[in-house]
Parts: C-alpha cells; structure tokens; sequence
C-alpha cells in the first residue's frame, strides 16, 4: 500500500508535457473562440481541412506531441488544416451561438 501512495505521490509531483507542439498561428479569435491555422508540410490538396473541435473539450488530444499527433499526420499527408478552438468562455461570450462564430467566420 505505500509503494502504491508513493507512486501516486511522485505522478502529481510530475511536471506537465507541453501539447499541442505542431507549428500554427491564431489567425481570428472573437472572445473565447479561435481559429488556428496549420500549414501543410507539402501542400497536395487545393482544398483544406476545417476542424471544428468540442465546445466542452481541449483539442490536445488530436496534438499530443510530435510523434503521436493527428495533425501532424494531416500536414505530412499535405493538407493545410483550419482548427476552430473552444477556449471556457468569458463574459464576452454570454450572447455568442454558433450561427454568430460562423456568420463571423464566412462573412
């Protein structure tokens, strides 16, 4: 029982791996919400992909780190990648819908 405290102990004590790695820029946020972009590696396809993540949940875990990362393969594979992020919201956001994010995005 104390080894199994012990090794409970030293994994909280553990520092955090830094996620989401993979080279992008902000390129529009409106309160809590943003847009990443993400270039392809080698671009092969005219049309890119928009990911559009949960309201509820972080997106690192489709970027963990260099070797095990969705992205990472999307951009190997050649597409470029649009990520719209769902930061926790802020007072801004209390009249923020969808049909809002996405008129901002398209218009």
């Amino acid at each position: 029982m104390l080894g199994y405290l012990k090794g409970f102990k030293d994994t909280l004590m553990m520092e955090a791996p830094e996620l989401m790695l993979t080279k992008k820029h902000e390129i529009w946020k409106k309160g809590s919400v943003s847009l990443w972009y993400y270039p392809a590696e080698e671009k092969k396809f005219e049309i890119p992909l928009l990911l559009i993540y949960s309201l509820v949940n972080e997106p690192y875990i489709i970027d963990l780190s260099p070797e095990v990362s969705y992205i990472r393969a999307l951009q190997k594979a050649g597409f470029e990648i649009y990520l719209l992020k769902f930061n926790r919201p802020i007072f801004a956001d209390k009249d923020l819908n969808t049909e809002d994010i996405v008129s901002a995005l398209l218009g």
